[in-house]
Order: structure tokens, then C-alpha cells, then sequence
């Protein structure tokens, strides 16, 4: 389960009424503003994947996560129709440590979203395992270090920041 906070900023209209002229709705004084509207999506998935390990010892080792993962985005606070599937393709590269009595793993990777509003992102992960026992489930959590930025070209040439779109999320990983 993945939580996106997603930042949109617009153009929007103010007025202090309408005017009827010639069977028209005219607004009074119309001014132009930017507006932003700060807002969270939660992304819920199913992710199968893989690890192919490069170099491995009794106490670590260092590899690759594969995943691909199919599941579903609701919004969680002002954006009204966003509901949708998603595809999500993370792919990490990892280091898992074998040697205490309670395992760890820190992946880097890049994860490629196609939902709604695409996104790409670069993710930090860390793993959080029970014992030395590979097949036994673990715990991951994970964050974009960076958002995602779409623009807009205004009418005057203006480029202006147009979505942020960031990720932090949870997950509980089954071996098999």
C-alpha cells in the first residue's frame, strides 16, 4: 500500500457576480489566480517479482528486485474521479544483510507507474526481516526520493508547475 501526496496548481477565476448582457452571462471583474490544491492518493497493489542475486555470501547479499504489480488508486482527500487501475513496475537493486539476529535489506531502485497520471520515480526501500530464514515473509517500506513534476505552458509563454507527484508506502513481502 502506497500513499501519494500529489500537488496541483491551476489558473482559476474569480468574479464578484455576473452581469446579463444580451442573454449572456458575463462575470463582474474577473481576476485570475493561481491556485494550489494539496491532496493524497492511496495506491493499493499486488506486486509479483523476483530476485536475482550477483554476489552472495553466508552474511550478505547484493542484487536485483524485478516486480511487476497490478492494483488499484483512490483518492484519499480532493481529487474527486481519480479512482482507477494501475500497472507499477519497481525495479531495485539491493544489499541484504544475513549476520544479526534480525535481518535487513536497503534497496535503491527506479519505479515506473502507469495509472491516471504516469509517473516515474526514484525509490529508497529498507527490509526489515525476522531471521536468517530467506522464506519467511518481511516488511518493507519505501520512498520516492524525489517527486515527479508535470508543467503547463500558459497562453503569455509562462511554463508553471502543473502536478508534484511523490510517493511513501508499506508493504508486507511473502516469499515463495
Amino acid at each position: 500500500m502506497g500513499i501519494m501526496p500529489v500537488k496541483l496548481t491551476g489558473t482559476m477565476e474569480e468574479f464578484d457576480g455576473y452581469s446579463i448582457i444580451d442573454n449572456y452571462s458575463v462575470p463582474i471583474n474577473p481576476k485570475y489566480i493561481s491556485k494550489n490544491i494539496n491532496g493524497y492518493i492511496a495506491n493499493v497493489g499486488l506486486h509479483l517479482g523476483f530476485n536475482i542475486p550477483i554476489f552472495q555470501t553466508s552474511d550478505y547479499s547484493i542484487g536485483t528486485h524485478l516486480n511487476l504489480g497490478l492494483g488499484y488508486q483512490t483518492p484519499l482527500k480532493d481529487f474527486e474521479g481519480m479512482e482507477s487501475a494501475f500497472l507499477d513496475f519497481p525495479q531495485y537493486v539491493y544489499y541484504k544483510n544475513f549476520s544479526g539476529s534480525y535481518d535487513f535489506g536497503i534497496s535503491l531502485g527506479y519505479k515506473i507507474n502507469r495509472g491516471p497520471i504516469p509517473y516515474n520515480l526514484i525509490v529508497l526501500a529498507f527490509d526489515f526481516y525476522g531471521s536468517y530464514n530467506n522464506d519467511e515473509a518481511f516488511f518493507r517500506i519505501y520512498t520516492s526520493l524525489f517527486r515527479e513534476r508535470y508543467y503547463q505552458l500558459l497562453t503569455n509563454g509562462e511554463i508553471k508547475p502543473f502536478i508534484k507527484i511523490g510517493e511513501f508506502g508499506f508493504s508486507y513481502v511473502i516469499p515463495f
